[in-house]
């Protein structure tokens, strides 16, 4: 299996100390032990759905092969609102990726986490109500990170330590921790009864 990671500076793990990233704090819930499985960390900063539309592809394209089942995580959002691009944008550029990312492999659309910047919150909060829709309408799994970790006041910590947006090691630590235990990433990332996927 081959796990590609797809997103910004948040799914490149920006502020971790320990390097990882989500995609690399999600491979230590159990799909790293498994010697056949590769994982991909595609996160670049400051990448908006605008910048993944141009990218993905190719670069998604260089590390597949036919003899592996592929499965590819986008977790976006975050640059767009940083950036200001109009939510109605960044979900028609979403509509976009899923379309082609279905045509590859199955999709899990990861929502992005809570900051604490009042100037992206409003922005965030209007792109979360419209991902469930989004990722239904192309086959994808969605999983809300807000919804997780807003009660976690860990989580919040980390991101007081950390610039408001990007958590530390812990917090990146904590939003994987969260994700592992929802039904759909543990069928997506294979955590969970390996042998009726």
């Amino acid at each position: 299996m081959i796990f590609l990671f797809f997103g910004d500076s948040l799914t490149l793990g920006y502020g971790d100390g320990g390097g990882l990233g989500l995609a690399g704090r999600l491979a230590l819930h159990g799909p790293a032990k498994r010697a056949e499985d590769t994982w991909y960390n595609m996160g670049v900063r400051a990448n908006t759905s605008r910048h993944l539309l141009y990218r993905w592809r190719g670069e998604a394209g260089r590390r597949v092969s036919d003899e592996a089942p592929v499965r590819i995580a986008l977790c976006a959002g975050t640059a767009d609102a940083a950036q200001g691009i109009p939510s109605s944008e960044s979900t028609g550029h979403l509509d976009t990726l899923l379309t082609d990312m279905a045509s590859m492999a199955e999709v899990l659309l990861i929502g992005p986490p809570p900051v604490l910047r009042d100037d992206l919150r409003k922005h965030l909060d209007a792109l979360e109500r419209q991902f469930p829709s989004v990722a239904a309408r192309h086959g994808a799994t969605f999983v809300s990170s807000t919804a997780l970790l807003n009660s976690d006041d860990a989580f919040r910590q980390s991101l007081q330590r950390g610039d408001g947006v990007h958590p530390d090691a812990e917090g990146y630590a904590r939003w994987a921790e969260h994700l592992a235990t929802q039904p759909e990433t543990r069928r997506f990332l294979k955590l969970a009864g390996d042998d009726q996927q």
